[in-house]
């Protein structure tokens, strides 16, 4: 069983190289594997600001920190046999 959440909802904590960041940093779409997927820091072909972060940024290496909450207590015992987030 999957459950979809928005990534809003779900996200406690986001940093890029000690920056803070948000679910607007995000870029979400669908697949027919793993459901709601969300890239961070993707540049879409129309945007005009595009607001793209940087490996150098505030003199850091690229270390994104997300902290996430998992709503663990709507999952069903024996019908899904995990609890979490896959990350990628």
């Amino acid at each position: 069983m999957i459950f979809f959440y928005p990534l809003n909802s779900m996200m406690r904590e986001c940093n890029y190289n000690g920056m803070s960041c948000s679910a607007a940093n995000f870029t979400s779409f669908i697949s027919a594997l793993y459901g709601a997927c969300y890239t961070f820091n993707a540049k879409l072909k129309d945007a005009v600001n595009d607001g793209i972060r940087y490996n150098a940024d505030n003199g850091g290496m690229g270390l994104l920190q997300l902290q996430f909450y998992t709503y663990q207590y709507q999952y069903v015992p024996y019908v899904s046999y995990g609890k979490g987030n896959i990350i990628v």
